[in-house]
């Protein structure tokens, strides 16, 4: 996408990239005029930030001279050290007339006389300049008549020249030093490239293709291997980038066709070796990987350009991601090759023509034809990473390395090696081996042994006794067991209690009644009879003293008369009046049902006694309200009368309702009786509230464990009585989720799925499924991907610019060469990863070690992703690289910082 343009017909020059920010020096072009028809010329320094919307560029220095520029560079010498003698560098320009100029671009800034020195040595125009990228105090200058000098800025009287002209005299169209060797120096002509050896001051070789029409105009050296170059042709007939090899150069390694007319103007990315720029008379520009393994693939963008030509095109040697190009109708671009769309913005010469004016846009601009997104196919190097680790699901790390080797033949790229090993971390053995235990447990079915266990090596006295009640859960009568934890031997109390009651009348009236069963049984029937009707009784032989009957306006006479007139409920309200309850309850019992119910209720209503509660919750079944209104101090008795008297549906409604109001208390020994109540209920939700609780427990893995143990103990407890425990809702689910979470991150799938399977909770489900996913238990649905395709060269060169046929079809490696097996001994748990992946792959060569560290979060998070995931992916030789991602529009490319600026 364009993030940059500046109206000006101009040659350019990026700032080093020593330099903390990122200047264009552009010159007036030479030979070239304006719609105005000036003649006159400047150089202007601009600053370019990338992250400031619209595609203005601030101006930071002009500076008016006498002649026009054919070249530009800008180079580092004099930059830092102790002198820091030019702190911002020199630029040098090719002029007409043979003059060479040479600026101190510090000066410019400060609007200061810049000018270090001028040259006038060339006979005619300078149209070939490049720094000594080793000592950046030479520069090479090439101009016509076959004159090449080379310049020492230290002491620049005298130039030296690297050998004798070239014969027959001709232009020289550019120049270039060796990115490898300092000595080693490349100049093209229009028939021939020479490339010259300054230690012996001649050249070394020329190299020239016979067999073509081809008319060079631009070199440029391969970035990382020293005997590679590439040279483009200006030849309409031959618009090719050949790259040659010169330890074979009888013929170009690589011929390169995708443009329609000839070359003007190429970049070799110095921090990538597989992208290199090139432009020309087509109005286009072509950014290619001149090492990729697929003739007519090497292609990797297409920058969508105006209609005009441009005549010079170069990378940002401090941020690559960005390239400028010059075109020829008075305008410089600068592209940002990670795709995206600048957002518009008024422009500031609009607005200083409108002084006053509100410029910013009420409304939407109208929507016009779409754009598309341009980005890299490929990640730059920069963005590769040559190794990597990242954890897995499981608990496993996946590391990756890719190692460079050099290729075994000429011309080819470095083979990437690319290894990915998985491996196995625990870092919580004692929690592992816990686990183990109680998995052991649960499957072997000896629980009691195992919570006897846990009661005996318990810490403290109140975890003692929660292990010894989930024992009890196991016995064979778990509510007699229950009591006796509480403190309430029964049979104890009962001994105690038969000492103080004398029993012998009640027991001698049971053996009258017994003796209804011997011989004389048919002679006592009609006594039985007389007292079952209330006429008679059983002779007990006592001595009664005659008694009245009164029937007048005392007490007893009112309950008398009642009483003759058979009415048995007044005479059970008379009773109860007077308090006398033994009476009114011997009379309830002759009358009904509800007669019995209301003389209860008075009852109840008027004596208060502490046993008197006790006896309402066992008499009318009433232990909710014993459970609701009684001190939490009383619990143990509480909770022993609900386990002696409640059913087991009413047992856990009354026991959870106990735990509750425990649960509220601050008391420390009234929250462990609420875990006590729940363990005897089997409410599994409400003991993990109980555990949590305002405190947090069971936040860490051990704490997790011991929680876990004591609910799956009563689980397994409550399944063995038919009672219903799902281990589904509430908190309970989110504990067992974050319990089979770090089972799962210590490699121990198995075990972690074992503890979810019994469970059909929402939340549950989704690790479950991915556990048993990851298990191979079910198999993942499989996507259609939709085949592939590439835009080749070719077709761009015959005018089909948007047709991509399919990728060529390769061998691809299968089976035992592409596997190797790995040594996973070390592995904890049931997991069984798969074999490292090894592949050996030549098309991605930035890969290897660079010493450029990783460029900062790009905005485009589209391709820093894909970046991400294609390095720890490499492909088997002979397979295409992935496609490329969907870039995002606003994004802006991200500064290159290599030394962490």
């Amino acid at each position: 996408m364009k993030i940059k343009e500046i109206d000006r017909t101009a040659s350019v020059a990026w700032s080093p990239a020593k330099l903390d920010n990122i200047y264009l020096a552009a010159g007036t072009a030479a030979q070239q005029l304006d719609s105005s028809f000036s003649t006159n010329a400047a150089l202007e320094l601009y600053q370019l930030n990338v992250n400031e919307p619209g595609l203005d560029v601030p101006i930071k220095a002009t500076y008016n001279c006498e002649s026009r520029f054919h070249k530009l560079v800008w180079g580092c010498h004099g930059v830092g050290g102790e002198k820091n003698e030019f702190p911002a560098g020199l630029i040098v320009g090719g002029c007409d007339g043979g003059v060479m100029q040479v600026f101190n671009a510090y000066k410019l800034f400060q609007n200061e006389d810049p000018i270090v020195l001028t040259k006038s040595k060339h006979a005619g125009p300078v149209r070939a300049l490049d720094f000594n990228c080793f000592r950046p105090n030479l520069i090479a200058s090439g101009a016509s008549e076959s004159e090449i000098f080379i310049w020492d800025l230290t002491n620049p009287k005298v130039p030296m020249s690297p050998g004798a002209k070239i014969q027959p005299a001709d232009d020289v169209t550019d120049l270039e030093w060796n990115k490898q060797v300092e000595h080693i120096l490349a100049s093209t002509f229009p028939a021939r490239c020479v490339v010259w050896d300054l230690r012996k001051n001649e050249p070394v070789i020329k190299v020239s293709d016979a067999t073509s029409r081809i008319r060079y105009k631009c070199v440029r050296w391969h970035p990382e291997v020293a005997t590679q170059m590439c040279l483009a042709s200006e030849d309409d007939a031959s618009p090719v980038i050949q790259l040659w090899d010169l330890r074979y150069a009888t013929s170009p390694l690589r011929v390169i066709q995708g443009h329609q007319r000839g070359i003007l103007g190429m970049s070799w990315c110095a921090q990538d070796p597989e992208l290199l720029l090139t432009c020309g008379k087509d109005s286009r520009i072509l950014c290619w990987n001149p090492n990729y393994a697929h003739a007519g693939y090497e292609m990797v963008l297409d920058i969508p350009t105006s209609s005009q030509w441009s005549f010079d095109v170069s990378f940002c040697p401090k941020n690559p991601i960005v390239a400028s190009s010059c075109t020829f109708d008075g305008r410089i671009s600068m592209y940002g090759l990670s795709g995206g769309a600048q957002q518009p913005v008024t422009s500031s010469k609009l607005a200083d023509s409108f002084p006053g004016m509100d410029m910013s846009m009420s409304h939407a601009p109208l929507p016009t034809q779409p754009t598309t997104s341009q980005q890299l196919r490929d990640p730059p190097k920069w963005m590769k990473r040559p190794s990597g680790v990242s954890f897995a699901f499981g608990g496993r790390l996946i590391s990756f390395q890719n190692v460079k080797t050099p290729a075994t033949q000429a011309g080819q790229p470095d083979r990437i090696t690319g290894t990915v090993n998985i491996s196995q971390i625990v870092t919580l053995p004692e929690f592992i081996d816990r686990s183990k235990k109680l998995e052991e447990a649960l499957q072997t079915g000896s629980l009691e042994f195992y919570c006897s266990e846990k009661a005996r090596v318990a810490t403290d006295s109140q975890e003692a006794r929660i292990w010894e009640f989930l024992q009890a859960s196991f016995s064979q009568n778990p509510r007699q067991a229950y009591v006796s934890l509480l403190g309430f031997n029964t049979s104890e109390m009962l001994t105690k209690l038969q000492e103080v009651v004398n029993t012998g009348d009640i027991d001698a009236l049971i053996n009258n009644f017994d003796e209804l069963g011997n011989d004389n049984a048919q002679d006592n029937l009609g006594t039985l009879a007389g007292y079952q009707n209330g006429f008679g009784g059983l002779d007990i032989h006592e001595n009664i003293p005659e008694f009245s009957v009164p029937t007048d306006d005392s007490t007893d006479g009112r309950i008398n008369q009642a009483l003759l007139c058979g009415n048995i409920d007044l005479a059970v309200y008379l009773c109860l009046e007077t308090e006398r309850w033994a009476d009114a309850f011997l009379l309830a019992s002759k009358g009904s049902a509800e007669l019995m119910i209301k003389a209860q209720s008075k009852y109840f209503q008027k004596v208060k006694g502490k046993s008197t509660n006790m006896i309402r919750a066992v008499v009318r079944q009433d232990l909710n309200y014993l459970v609701s209104n009684c001190e939490l101090d009383s619990w143990k008795q509480v909770l022993a009368t609900a386990l002696t008297y409640a059913d087991e549906t009413g047992f856990q409604t009354v026991a959870e309702t106990l735990g509750q109001r425990l649960l509220k208390s601050e008391d420390d020994n009234l929250v462990q009786g609420a875990l006590l109540c729940f363990i005897c209920s089997g409410s599994l939700n409400h003991l993990v509230d109980a555990w949590v609780g305002g405190s947090g427990k069971g936040s860490s893995p051990d704490e997790l464990q011991d929680l876990v143990e004591q609910v799956m103990i009563l689980k397994k407890a409550a399944d063995m009585w038919g009672r219903d425990a799902n281990l589904s809702g509430g908190s309970l689910a989110g504990k067992m989720i974050e319990y089979a979470s770090i089972l799962a991150s210590q490699g121990c799938l198995d075990t972690a799925l074992n503890y979810l399977k019994d469970s059909n909770d929402p939340s549950i489900n989704a690790l479950k499924e991915r556990l048993q996913l990851s298990l191979g238990y079910v198999k993942p649905t499989r996507q259609q991907i939709a085949p592939r395709s590439r835009q080749t060269s070719e077709s761009s060169a015959s005018g089909l610019r948007y047709k991509r046929p399919s990728h060529p079809s390769a061998p691809v490696k299968r089976g035992s060469d592409l596997y190797q097996q790995t040594d996973f001994s070390n592995l904890t748990g049931p997991v069984q990863p798969p074999s490292a992946y090894s592949s050996s792959s030549g098309l991605n060569s930035g890969y290897g070690a660079s010493q450029y560290s990783p460029a900062p979060p790009s905005n485009n998070p589209g391709l820093l992703t894909y970046a991400q995931t294609n390095s720890a992916n490499s492909v088997p030789s002979g397979l295409p690289p992935r496609p490329p991602t969907t870039a995002t529009p606003g994004a802006v490319p991200a500064l290159y910082n290599p030394a962490g600026w």
